[in-house]
């Protein structure tokens, strides 16, 4: 998946060579040249559970074989989505709302952006840079220091969320919660339950999305004027807002690739 195959799309919707650039390696040349984890935490989501064949000779058994197998039952049919901090379903978003993350191939396309993000939380301001790269078969976020190093990868499949952080480097964020809002922001129609999902119209005539509970907007993404459709969300630079939580992230994308498939 090296750079000789791959498209550049510049803010205007047309394609730029990017093929004898020199810029930022893919995120897969991170995975490939420095997979050396030391700290690496992978919670592979088991296969659906089906209820085990109750065999009629249990009716024969003492009622205490019947609750202890009622009894583990019970926890083999809990959701597959409760490892502490690498949840995939089921993420708290807000007050009574929650967010399940989507399967790559949910982006309808194959690219490869390089951004910048500006994160704030009241007077708390924290920017890094950060690679990219989504395919049909997973989606690869990998995140620099400011020392142009790997801080920490996160990669996301239809069977596994996992999660690769550097000695020394720490997460801004939840990796579950990261991704729940890059797909609010990039995928095309995510819906948080609990919450009303509509679009909407900026007064510098731009467009935007909107979470809300009942009148009040709870999340909110603005995008770019030079973003026409939401075919190509992360043209410019976009505004993710919580405004419960009263946090924001500011996302400028400085290079943008179509992958070949």
């Amino acid at each position: 998946m090296g750079l000789s195959r791959r498209r550049g799309v510049d803010g205007a919707g047309g394609f730029v060579d990017h093929t004898k650039a020199v810029g930022w390696p893919s995120p897969r040349w991170w995975l490939q040249g420095e997979r050396q984890p030391r700290n690496r935490a992978r919670f592979p989501l088991p296969p659906p559970v089906q209820p085990p064949f109750l065999d009629v000779r249990l009716a024969a058994r003492p009622p205490v074989t019947i609750l202890r197998i009622l009894c583990a039952l019970c926890l083999l049919l809990q959701p597959a989505c409760r490892a502490p901090g690498l949840r995939v379903c089921d993420i708290p978003m807000a007050r009574d709302a929650t967010f399940d993350l989507l399967p790559p191939s949910a982006l309808g396309r194959s690219i490869s952006l390089e951004q910048i993000v500006v994160a704030k939380h009241g007077e708390r301001e924290f920017t890094f840079h950060c690679l990219l790269e989504v395919d049909p078969q997973r989606l690869v976020l990998v995140g620099m220091t400011p020392f142009n190093t790997r801080a920490f990868t996160i990669e996301l499949s239809d069977e596994e969320l996992s999660i690769d952080v550097s000695p020394g480097a720490q997460l801004p964020a939840e990796p579950s919660r990261i991704l729940a809002d890059l797909q609010l922001a990039l995928w095309p129609e995510p819906k948080i339950d609990g919450l009303e999902a509509r679009l909407i119209q900026t007064q510098s005539g731009g467009l935007g999305r909107t979470w809300s509970r009942g009148e009040s907007a709870v999340v909110q993404v603005t995008y770019s004027p030079e973003m026409k459709d939401f075919r190509t969300p992360w043209v410019g630079t976009l505004l993710f807002e919580q405004l419960e939580q009263q946090y924001t992230l500011e996302v400028t994308t400085v290079r943008a690739e179509t992958l070949a498939p």
